[in-house]
């Protein structure tokens, strides 16, 4: 299904119009996606898996592969992240050629690369922290969590799961 508009006079695809379809997408976003003409559409990543994100476009959600250059610059989508694909539906190609502004950004040190970052999710809201309550419940590690999220720039809750407690048998 393609609900992309084509404009008469270029026959490049115009998707600015329905891209306030995508979840979170706002005039920042569309400022910094107006310099794209033609054939490239805004999306919202939903996934990824290695080199594929399946995105969220205006009307479908596709999949779409990250370009070498992105890879080459050590710029990757994450879940969340608002990105620039160069579509060619024609040839069942799309690509993620650029990553928008993110708003917020969870992120650790990367397993095996001191110094570097990897990004587990953007442009979060608010982000759910569950621990456990009674002899697992680990203030250290709340903390810590703690500090991820707030650097992040996103909203800490904490939720306490009391599913491990024990329960006094009522039946008695």
């Amino acid at each position: 299904m393609n609900n992309h508009r084509e404009t008469e006079s270029s026959g490049h695809n115009s998707v600015h119009s329905d891209a306030d379809t995508i979840p979170g997408w706002n005039k920042k976003l569309e400022l910094a996606f107006s310099a794209y003409k033609g054939s490239y559409i805004p999306g919202r990543v939903a996934s990824r898996h290695k080199t594929v994100c399946e995105v969220l476009i205006p009307g479908a959600v596709v999949q779409a592969g990250i370009s070498g250059a992105l890879q080459k610059i050590g710029k990757q989508p994450a879940v969340g992240d608002y990105v620039v694909l160069f579509d060619q539906p024609e040839l069942g190609s799309r690509m993620i050629v650029n990553v928008l502004p993110r708003r917020t950004c969870l992120s650790r040190g990367a397993a095996g690369n001191e110094g570097e970052e990897q990004v587990i999710a953007a442009n979060l809201d608010t982000i759910f922290i569950v621990t456990a309550v009674g002899k697992d419940l680990n203030l250290k590690r709340l903390e810590r969590y703690l500090a991820i999220v707030y650097s992040s720039g996103a909203r800490p809750v904490i939720l306490l799961n009391k599913s491990g407690l024990k329960r006094k048998d009522s039946r008695k």
